[in-house]
C-alpha cells in the first residue's frame, strides 16, 4: 500500500500503521515538549508570550494538526541551515 493522506483524518503509511493528523491537547503537548498549560493558556490569553500554534476547534473539542505542529516547531528553530546559507 502506498502512503497517502487524507485530509483531516489520518496518514496511513507503508507498513499499514495509522497516523492521526489531528492531535487532543495532551497529544499535541507531548508531541512540542510543552505543557498542556502551555497551549491552553495560549489560546486563551493571545499575543502574550510565545505564540502557540494554530488549533482546530469544532464545539469543545479542541485538535491540533500535526502539519501546523511541524511548522511550528520549524519557526522557533534557532541556528536553521538556511541561517548558515548566504
Amino acid at each position: 500500500m502506498a502512503a497517502h493522506s487524507n485530509p483531516g483524518r489520518t496518514d496511513v503509511q507503508d507498513k499499514g500503521t495509522v497516523r492521526p493528523r489531528l492531535l487532543s491537547e495532551r497529544e499535541a503537548a507531548h508531541y512540542i515538549g510543552m505543557s498542556q498549560r502551555f497551549l491552553r493558556k495560549g489560546r486563551y490569553q493571545p499575543g502574550q508570550g510565545t505564540p502557540v500554534p494554530p488549533h482546530v476547534q469544532v464545539g469543545r473539542t479542541i485538535r491540533f494538526d500535526v502539519n501546523d505542529l511541524d511548522v511550528w516547531i520549524e519557526r522557533f528553530k534557532v541556528n536553521r541551515i538556511e541561517d548558515y546559507r548566504g
